[in-house]
Protein backbone atom coordinates (compact mmCIF):
# COMPACT_ATOMS: atom_id res chain seq x y z
CA UNK A 1 0.00 0.00 0.00
CA UNK A 2 1.36 3.41 -0.87
CA UNK A 3 1.46 6.35 1.52
CA UNK A 4 -1.07 8.36 -0.49
CA UNK A 5 -3.86 5.82 0.01
CA UNK A 6 -6.67 7.34 2.10
CA UNK A 7 -7.76 5.62 5.32
CA UNK A 8 -11.48 6.09 4.55
CA UNK A 9 -13.64 6.56 1.48
CA UNK A 10 -17.29 7.62 1.40
CA UNK A 11 -19.58 6.66 -1.47
CA UNK A 12 -23.19 7.75 -1.02
CA UNK A 13 -24.19 6.51 2.46
CA UNK A 14 -21.45 3.88 2.64
CA UNK A 15 -18.07 4.44 4.24
CA UNK A 16 -15.14 2.06 3.80
CA UNK A 17 -12.38 2.43 6.37
CA UNK A 18 -9.02 0.66 6.30
CA UNK A 19 -8.39 -0.69 9.80
CA UNK A 20 -5.08 -2.43 9.23
CA UNK A 21 -2.92 -4.42 6.89
CA UNK A 22 -1.75 -7.67 8.42
CA UNK A 23 0.57 -10.00 6.49
CA UNK A 24 -0.98 -9.04 3.16
CA UNK A 25 -4.57 -9.12 4.47
CA UNK A 26 -6.42 -5.81 4.34
CA UNK A 27 -9.00 -5.36 7.10
CA UNK A 28 -11.71 -2.97 5.91
CA UNK A 29 -14.79 -1.86 7.85
CA UNK A 30 -17.98 -1.00 6.01
CA UNK A 31 -20.45 1.35 7.68
CA UNK A 32 -23.82 2.61 6.55
CA UNK A 33 -25.90 1.60 3.57
CA UNK A 34 -24.39 -0.39 0.73
CA UNK A 35 -26.31 1.49 -1.92
CA UNK A 36 -24.33 2.79 -4.88
CA UNK A 37 -26.84 3.81 -7.56
CA UNK A 38 -24.42 5.45 -9.97
CA UNK A 39 -21.00 3.91 -9.31
CA UNK A 40 -18.44 4.68 -12.01
CA UNK A 41 -15.20 2.82 -12.60
CA UNK A 42 -13.16 5.95 -11.85
CA UNK A 43 -14.90 6.28 -8.47
CA UNK A 44 -14.87 2.60 -7.45
CA UNK A 45 -14.72 2.69 -3.61
CA UNK A 46 -12.31 -0.25 -3.13
CA UNK A 47 -9.90 1.21 -5.68
CA UNK A 48 -10.14 4.66 -4.12
CA UNK A 49 -9.41 3.21 -0.67
CA UNK A 50 -6.64 0.71 -1.47
CA UNK A 51 -5.37 1.62 -4.92
CA UNK A 52 -5.63 0.04 -8.37
CA UNK A 53 -3.89 -3.19 -7.31
CA UNK A 54 -6.50 -3.93 -4.61
CA UNK A 55 -8.22 -6.66 -6.61
CA UNK A 56 -5.08 -8.80 -6.63
CA UNK A 57 -5.01 -8.73 -2.82
CA UNK A 58 -7.02 -10.31 -0.01
CA UNK A 59 -9.58 -8.03 1.62
CA UNK A 60 -11.56 -8.92 4.72
CA UNK A 61 -14.68 -6.73 4.65
CA UNK A 62 -16.38 -6.29 8.04
CA UNK A 63 -20.10 -5.69 7.47
CA UNK A 64 -21.02 -5.49 11.17
CA UNK A 65 -22.00 -1.79 10.89
CA UNK A 66 -23.80 -2.13 7.55
CA UNK A 67 -27.35 -0.86 7.87
CA UNK A 68 -28.77 -1.73 4.45
CA UNK A 69 -28.03 -3.64 1.27
CA UNK A 70 -30.04 -2.80 -1.84
CA UNK A 71 -29.85 -4.05 -5.43
CA UNK A 72 -27.24 -1.47 -6.44
CA UNK A 73 -25.13 -2.56 -3.45
CA UNK A 74 -25.50 -6.22 -4.45
CA UNK A 75 -24.39 -5.30 -7.97
CA UNK A 76 -21.33 -3.58 -6.52
CA UNK A 77 -20.49 -6.59 -4.33
CA UNK A 78 -20.85 -8.92 -7.33
CA UNK A 79 -18.60 -6.63 -9.39
CA UNK A 80 -16.01 -6.62 -6.58
CA UNK A 81 -16.19 -10.40 -6.09
CA UNK A 82 -15.76 -11.11 -9.81
CA UNK A 83 -12.94 -8.59 -10.19
CA UNK A 84 -11.10 -10.05 -7.18
CA UNK A 85 -11.52 -13.56 -8.65
CA UNK A 86 -10.24 -12.51 -12.11
CA UNK A 87 -7.28 -10.63 -10.61
CA UNK A 88 -6.15 -13.40 -8.26
CA UNK A 89 -7.33 -11.73 -5.06
CA UNK A 90 -10.14 -12.53 -2.68
CA UNK A 91 -12.93 -10.60 -0.98
CA UNK A 92 -14.28 -12.14 2.21
CA UNK A 93 -17.42 -10.70 3.79
CA UNK A 94 -17.77 -11.28 7.52
CA UNK A 95 -19.90 -10.29 10.52
CA UNK A 96 -22.87 -9.95 8.19
CA UNK A 97 -25.86 -8.44 10.02
CA UNK A 98 -29.06 -10.49 10.01
CA UNK A 99 -30.96 -8.01 7.78
CA UNK A 100 -28.15 -8.03 5.18
CA UNK A 101 -27.77 -11.83 5.31
CA UNK A 102 -31.54 -12.16 4.83
CA UNK A 103 -31.37 -10.15 1.59
CA UNK A 104 -28.48 -12.29 0.31
CA UNK A 105 -30.39 -15.47 1.20
CA UNK A 106 -33.65 -14.22 -0.29
CA UNK A 107 -31.92 -13.52 -3.60
CA UNK A 108 -29.96 -16.79 -3.35
CA UNK A 109 -26.71 -14.82 -3.55
CA UNK A 110 -25.06 -15.84 -0.26
CA UNK A 111 -23.28 -18.84 -1.79
CA UNK A 112 -21.70 -16.63 -4.46
CA UNK A 113 -19.55 -14.76 -1.94
CA UNK A 114 -16.81 -15.89 0.42
CA UNK A 115 -18.36 -15.34 3.85
CA UNK A 116 -17.30 -15.89 7.44
CA UNK A 117 -18.93 -15.39 10.82
CA UNK A 118 -16.17 -13.25 12.32
CA UNK A 119 -12.68 -11.89 11.70
CA UNK A 120 -10.97 -15.06 12.96
CA UNK A 121 -12.95 -17.23 10.53
CA UNK A 122 -12.37 -14.70 7.73
CA UNK A 123 -8.63 -14.75 8.33
CA UNK A 124 -8.59 -18.56 8.32
CA UNK A 125 -10.59 -18.63 5.08
CA UNK A 126 -8.15 -16.19 3.45
CA UNK A 127 -5.17 -18.26 4.54
CA UNK A 128 -6.79 -21.40 3.06
CA UNK A 129 -7.42 -19.59 -0.22
CA UNK A 130 -11.20 -19.55 0.09
CA UNK A 131 -11.62 -23.30 0.07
Amino acid sequence: MNTTTPHAVRAWDMELRLQEEENGLFHVDCQGAISLPDIQLDSEPMTKLLGPEVFSRQVLLNLDQTSLLDTSGISWLIHCHETFERSGGMLILYAIPRRVRYILQLLQMESLFHTASDVTAARALALKGGV
